[in-house]
C-alpha cells in the first residue's frame, strides 16, 4: 500500500517521467486549461521518445563496438597463444637439431676407432652405431623418422616444406 494519497483537487497534470525530456509536466492553470495545452504534450512526448530512441541506438551502437573490440581482443589473444606455441614447437626442434648434430658427431667418432677394434667386438659395435643412427635420426626434425619404438617426434615441417617447394618448381 502506498505511502501517499492523492486527493483530487479538481486540476488535470500531465507528466513525463523520462530524466531527458525538454518539458516533464503540464497542470491546469489559473488562465491555461490542460485541454488547451494537447498539440504542445503530444509533442513533448515525441520528443521524450525521439531522445530515448536516439539514447538508446547510441547505447546499441556502443555495446557493438564492445562486443567487437572483445572480439578483436580475444582473437588476438587466440593468435598470440598459437604463435607463442610455435616459437615453443621451433625452440624444440632447434635444440633435438642440436642434440641429433652431436649425436652425428658422436656416432663419427666412433666410426673413426673401428679399424683399432677387434673384429669380434666391431659386429656389436657397427650395430650400436646402426641404432644410434636411427635414433639421431629420429630426434633430428629436419629428418622426422619414425621410430617403432618411441612413434613420430616431429612432423618434419621443413621437408614436407622442401618437397612442396621442389613440387611447385615442376608446375
Amino acid at each position: 500500500m502506498p505511502n501517499y494519497d492523492f486527493f483530487y483537487n479538481g486540476k488535470l497534470s500531465f507528466t513525463i517521467d523520462e530524466y531527458h525530456a525538454k518539458r516533464k509536466s503540464w497542470n491546469d492553470g489559473k488562465i491555461q486549461r490542460i485541454e488547451d495545452e494537447i498539440g504542445d504534450i503530444v509533442i513533448g512526448i515525441m520528443e521524450a521518445l525521439n531522445v530515448v530512441k536516439e539514447m538508446r541506438e547510441e547505447r546499441e551502437i556502443r555495446e557493438e563496438r564492445r562486443r567487437q573490440e572483445e572480439i578483436r581482443r580475444w582473437e588476438l589473444e587466440k593468435q598470440r597463444d598459437k604463435e607463442t606455441e610455435r616459437i615453443e614447437r621451433l625452440l624444440d626442434q632447434a635444440e633435438d637439431f642440436s642434440h641429433a648434430q652431436k649425436l652425428y658427431e658422436y656416432i663419427e667418432a666412433i666410426e673413426k676407432l673401428l679399424p683399432d677394434i677387434q673384429d669380434d667386438k666391431q659386429a656389436e659395435l657397427i650395430q650400436y652405431l646402426s641404432w644410434a643412427r636411427q635414433k639421431a635420426n629420429w630426434l633430428n626434425p629436419l629428418i622426422g623418422r619414425v621410430d617403432e619404438v618411441l612413434g613420430r617426434r616431429h612432423e618434419g615441417i621443413v621437408i614436407e616444406a622442401i618437397l612442396n617447394i621442389d613440387e611447385n618448381d615442376e608446375n
